[in-house]
């Protein structure tokens, strides 16, 4: 850890901050990360440790985690409290309505961006209910 001209090495940590992901894969994981705060004997300057780059907040879920609420909400179309419940049943944690809402938002927002890309070059098979390619399909 370094600030602008001094080295932190050898500097006493003062605190840590702590950021948690939570994610299924096939069982729970949770990853936690921690990073040293320290202060700059030179200017007393506050420095915090940097964070891995999928590490956004303080806590957050997994892919894995987000793909089965998906699931369970739009292709098994189970209701909102009871997937509320079955994820704490299984993690121990209260995910609220509006955040399992936000991974559903989130994936149409992405399917949105990239939508007219793969309309172009994708269409839905009526028979075969699968993404075909629009040359295979004439």
């Amino acid at each position: 850890m370094r600030t602008r001209s001094q080295d932190l090495s050898d500097v006493l940590c003062i605190d840590h901050e702590r950021r948690t992901k939570i994610d299924m894969v096939f069982e729970k994981v949770i990853d936690h990360v921690d990073a040293e705060i320290k202060r700059c004997p030179a200017c007393g300057a506050t420095i915090k440790g940097v964070f891995p780059p999928d590490i956004h907040g303080l806590l957050q879920y997994g892919d894995g985690l987000k793909t089965f609420v998906i699931n369970l909400l739009i292709g098994q179309m189970v209701a909102l409290n009871r997937v509320q419940k079955l994820v704490k049943s299984m993690i121990g944690v209260v995910i609220a309505e509006v955040s399992l809402l936000k991974f559903v938002l989130r994936l149409h927002q992405a399917w949105q961006a990239g939508s007219s890309k793969l309309s172009r070059r994708y269409s839905i098979h009526p028979r075969l209910m699968s993404m075909k390619r629009l040359s295979e399909l004439t």
